[in-house]
């Protein structure tokens, strides 16, 4: 009776090794865009999509007159619909017509996603691991918010219901952004 129990339990064991090694990772890499794409965020940023666009205006205004530092900036952005507040380290947009759904795209002049700027496609591409991308010349539809368009790739992550894109110029990253998939620039 022992022999039988010990062996129904050596299977067991057998059974539930093989389950947790047939288990595959949907995005091998160390950092998991479809993660932050579904939540709407940039881990670094303090809002995300969908925050209300007076709310963060209001608080970006409030902080940047209160603060000491000269350095810090705050800027309104309006043009062909869709307006935005930036403090120079991040940008806030949302179309004029559907102000009521808040933050439609969210770009980061600084970190974003464990990325410092500078970083190279390459990098990122091994980083982000096997998820599907494509790759953009930069243009006015998708760097509208930049003041002039340089020459440059964007590289692009596209989810269910949000992308994420990485703006490059010389190979080297300069800006990201993450916005909602129905997000219009004209």
């Amino acid at each position: 009776m022992k022999k039988i129990i010990s062996l129904l339990l050596v299977l067991v064991f057998m059974f539930s090794l093989t389950a947790c090694g047939e288990k595959k990772e949907k995005n091998e890499g160390e950092i998991d865009l479809e993660y932050y794409a579904n939540l709407g965020e940039m881990p670094e940023c303090e809002y995300k999509l969908g925050a209300d666009a007076d709310e963060v205006h209001d608080a970006l205004y409030d902080y940047a007159q209160n603060a000491d530092s000269e350095e810090l900036m705050f800027n309104e952005y309006e043009k062909d619909g869709v307006s935005g507040v930036e403090d120079g380290v991040f940008s806030y947009f949302y179309e004029d017509d559907k102000k009521s759904d808040g933050i439609a795209y969210i770009v980061s002049y600084n970190k974003a996603y464990n990325f410092d700027l500078g970083e190279v496609i390459l990098n990122i591409k091994e980083k982000v691991g096997n998820l599907e991308c494509s790759e953009e010349e930069l243009n006015e539809e998708n760097a509208f918010f930049l003041y002039g368009i340089p020459e440059g790739t964007a590289l692009k992550y596209e989810f269910k219901e949000n992308t994420i894109m990485f703006f490059f110029q010389e190979n080297e990253l300069f800006a990201t952004a993450i916005y909602r998939n129905d997000f219009k620039t004209k």
